[in-house]
């Protein structure tokens, strides 16, 4: 952590001495070197600023006129959002644990989102799931992410 600071505080006198022109070239110089740090800082450490709200919904076959409705499986809907300032994420890696009337896990799904979601934008999520009978509850996390350079350029 010191050996960071150290590094940026070097890196800040170094531009305040290089800059002594105009104040408006320093700042947009400062301006410019903390939005990529800010960047370095999105792209190392993608879980921090990825969110997912869910929830499980039934999938359900309509009856007709001599039957009833089926449920035929459940989904996981909702939303990854990405609050980063200007990282671009995809290949998101989703866990999903199902929890008995006990609380004991009773089963898991892992799922990739193959998708990019671009800074302070949200992603409508649906995946199918095989869900256990006797699961009463489940936890969904966002396991792994990767950054996009790629998509930054574009």
């Amino acid at each position: 952590m010191n050996e960071i600071l150290k590094s940026t505080l070097y890196s800040l006198m170094l531009l305040l001495l290089s800059s002594c022109c105009l104040e408006t070239t320093l700042e947009e110089s400062l301006t410019s070197q903390l939005q990529m740090e800010l960047y370095e800082r999105e792209h190392r450490e993608p879980l921090k600023y990825l969110e997912l709200s869910e929830e499980l919904k039934n999938d359900i076959k309509k009856g007709g006129w001599f039957s009833s409705d089926k449920v035929i499986g459940q989904s996981i809907v909702g939303t990854i959002t990405n609050q980063a300032a200007f990282a671009v994420y995809k290949d998101i890696k989703i866990s999903v644990v199902y929890f008995s009337k006990t609380k004991a896990e009773v089963g898991r799904d892992v799922f990739t989102v193959y998708d990019f979601i671009k800074p302070r934008a949200g992603l409508k999520l649906s995946q199918k799931l095989s869900v256990p009978p006797t699961a009463e509850s489940f936890d969904a996390t966002i396991i792994s992410a990767v950054s996009s350079m790629d998509e930054l350029v574009q």
